[in-house]
C-alpha cells in the first residue's frame, strides 16, 4: 500500500464539512495518506480555510478555483461530503472530467442528502459510468449525522469511505476471487442461561477480512459472536452463527465455486450432548456432570474435500508450536496453516495483537513479529496470494 505517497484530493461541501468532512481528514492523515482539501466557500462558512489546512499540512485550495493542473496531480478525487447539486455541477465540467480521463483520475463521491432523499437515486449516478475505472458514488448508510438546528443528514459512516480508499491504494492481487473466511468463537448453549464458550474476540478473523477485501476479494465471513463491529468493506458479505453445527452447515453451504477458505474462527471442539429447554435449577446439588460430545470438524471436513478451495487453517497452541501445526498441516489436509502461541505477551486472545508462524504444505515457513492484527493480516494474505497462484498452476 502506497499510503505516505498517495496523493488525495478531498473535496469538501456544505455544512457538512464542518464535521463528517474533517473527521476523514483526521482519519486519512492517521493512517498515513497524503491529502490536500479543496474546499467550496460553503464549506469554509463551516470550517475555515486554517483548520482544512492545518489539519491537512497543505494549503487549503478554493474549489471553486481549481486549476486543471492542480487537478491534475491528484491520483484519487475524494468528494465527501458534497451537495448533490454540487456534484452534479462538477460533473458537468467540461474540463474536469476530461482532466479525470486523460489522467485516469477516479473519483469517489459521498453525497450528504436529506433523509427523505437518501433511497432516492441520483441525477448524475449514469455520469460515473464515463469516468475512470473506480469511480462510483458512496450512497448513505443507516447512519444518520445530527446537525443541530439544521436538522440532519444522510451520509456514508467514515469507516465506509475509509474503506473505498483502502480498495483503491491496496493491491488488487485477489481481484474478483471467492474468499470464505470464519471468525470469531462459537456458542454452545447448556440452557437458556448458560453456555460453552472460549475467550476469542474475532479479532484476527476481522482484521483478516478487511485485508482480504481491500485486495479485491469478495468475502464471505462466516462469524460467531463479535467483540469489534463488523468491517463497513462493501466487499464483505458477513453472515452471524451462534454453534459450531451451524458454522460447518453454513461453511460448507458457502464452500461451492470459492476460490480461497480462510478458517480463523476458533471452534468449539465440543458441545453439550442435550440442551436443556430450561434453566438448570441447583436444588440443593453440590456438583452437575456435564456429557460432551464432539463438534464437526470444519477443516478437516472442507481438507478431505475432492474439490475444494485453497485451504488456509490456523493454530493457537500452549506447547509445542511448530510440531503442532505441523501435525495440523498434515491431518486436516491444508495448504497453509498459521499458527500462534497462545502464552505468549500479545499473541494469545482479547488483545490487539499477534505473533504468527506461517507453515506451508511445500515445507516454507514464514515467522512474523509481533505486530498489530491488522499489519498481522496483510503479512498473512501476502503469503496466502502467493501460494494460491501456485497451488493454482499446480490444479491445472
Amino acid at each position: 500500500m502506497t499510503q505516505s505517497k498517495a496523493r488525495i484530493l478531498l473535496i469538501v461541501d456544505g455544512a457538512a464539512a464542518g464535521l463528517p468532512g474533517l473527521q476523514l481528514l483526521l482519519r486519512l492523515r492517521q493512517a498515513g495518506f497524503g491529502v490536500q482539501v479543496a474546499a467550496s466557500a460553503a464549506a469554509q462558512d463551516f470550517q475555515p480555510a486554517v483548520s482544512w489546512a492545518a489539519f491537512s499540512g497543505l494549503p487549503c485550495m478554493a474549489l471553486e478555483k481549481v486549476s486543471v493542473e492542480q487537478l491534475a496531480q491528484a491520483e484519487l478525487l475524494l468528494a465527501v461530503p458534497i451537495s448533490q447539486n454540487r456534484l452534479e455541477q462538477l460533473l458537468s465540467t467540461q474540463q474536469w472530467r476530461k482532466t479525470m480521463q486523460e489522467h485516469n483520475i477516479p473519483l469517489l463521491a459521498a453525497p450528504a442528502l436529506l433523509p427523505d432523499e437518501a433511497e432516492t437515486e441520483l441525477n448524475c449516478a449514469d455520469t460515473f459510468a464515463e469516468l475512470p475505472a473506480g469511480s462510483r458514488i458512496i450512497m448513505p448508510d443507516e447512519q444518520r449525522w445530527d446537525m443541530g438546528a439544521m436538522g440532519s443528514i444522510a451520509l456514508a459512516s467514515t469507516e465506509r469511505c475509509m474503506e473505498e480508499v483502502y480498495n483503491f491504494f491496496t493491491v488488487s492481487d485477489l481481484l474478483g476471487k471467492k474468499l470464505l473466511l470464519t471468525a470469531g468463537a462459537t456458542i454452545e448453549d447448556i440452557d437458556p442461561v448458560r453456555f460453552i464458550s472460549n475467550r476469542s474476540t474475532g479479532r484476527m478473523g476481522l482484521a483478516l477480512a478487511r485485508a482480504a477485501a481491500r485486495r479485491g476479494a469478495c468475502v464471505k465471513l462466516v462469524h460467531g459472536p463479535l467483540a469489534d463491529p463488523l468491517p463497513a468493506n462493501p466487499r464483505i458479505e458477513p453472515i452471524a452463527v451462534r454453534s459450531a453445527q451451524q458454522m460447518y452447515e453454513q461453511s460448507i453451504t458457502e464452500l461451492k465455486n470459492m476460490d480461497i477458505a480462510i478458517l480463523c474462527a476458533a471452534v468449539a471442539d465440543f458441545t453439550p450432548d442435550q440442551y436443556a429447554p430450561k434453566k438448570i435449577k441447583k436444588h440443593g446439588e453440590q456438583e452437575l456432570s456435564l456429557l460432551l460430545r464432539r463438534t464437526p470438524d470444519i477443516l478437516a471436513s472442507i481438507g478431505k474435500q475432492e474439490k475444494r478451495p485453497f485451504l488456509v487453517g490456523f493454530a493457537a497452541e500452549s506447547d509445542d508450536l511448530e510440531l503442532n501445526a505441523r501435525l495440523k498441516l498434515q491431518s486436516k489436509q491444508c495448504d497453509m496453516i498459521c499458527a500462534n502461541d497462545i502464552r505468549e505477551p500479545g499473541s494469545g486472545f482479547a488483545v490487539h495483537t499477534n505473533r504468527v508462524s506461517i507453515y506451508s504444505k511445500e515445507g516454507h515457513v514464514t515467522q512474523l513479529p509481533l505486530l498489530s492484527k491488522d499489519k498481522c493480516a496483510e503479512q498473512i494474505l501476502e503469503q496466502v496470494s502467493a501460494h494460491y497462484y501456485a497451488w493454482l498452476q499446480n490444479q491445472r
